[in-house]
């Protein structure tokens, strides 16, 4: 699917809406007295906008471990992704990685916290990238 930034409020909602269906009313109303904004003078649209969005990366993406780069949103013109922890699993680092550099070349950056398992999950995933790499050029 491939949006622009004018209608990214909405397919966060479109997408909300699919995969947490009867759940995204009961989220609205446990996280609407959280969100920072809710005082501000907006309109209703864009305060409702602003608080999917807020709502959907603050909320929903930490409690269901899952970051916006692995659940497949196509933004076009990406060049940089932060991911804030590194994954042990090679498939969904290169899956989160493929987010960036799809029409010009792209920049990933991965916080790691020193003396944490963050280092041991970015060394696994590195080693487990390469070997996966060296398996598909020993095939081609």
């Amino acid at each position: 699917m491939m949006i622009d930034e004018d209608d990214l409020p909405r397919a966060i909602f479109d997408y909300a809406m699919k995969k947490y269906d009867t759940q995204l009313e009961d989220m609205c109303e446990k996280y609407s007295g959280e969100f920072p904004e809710k005082d501000c003078e907006l309109s209703d649209e864009e305060w409702f906008k602003n608080f999917l969005c807020w709502l959907f990366f603050e909320k929903v993406l930490p409690e269901t471990g899952k970051t916006i780069a692995e659940e497949g949103i196509d933004i076009p013109n990406v060049n940089r992704v932060v991911f804030y922890e590194p994954i042990p699993s090679e498939i969904r680092g290169i899956q989160r990685k493929g987010r960036t550099g799809r029409s010009h070349i792209g920049n990933v950056t991965i916080l790691i916290t020193e003396g944490t398992r963050d280092e041991a999950y970015f060394y696994v995933e590195k080693r487990r990238e390469q070997r996966m790499q060296y398996l598909v050029r020993e095939m081609g």
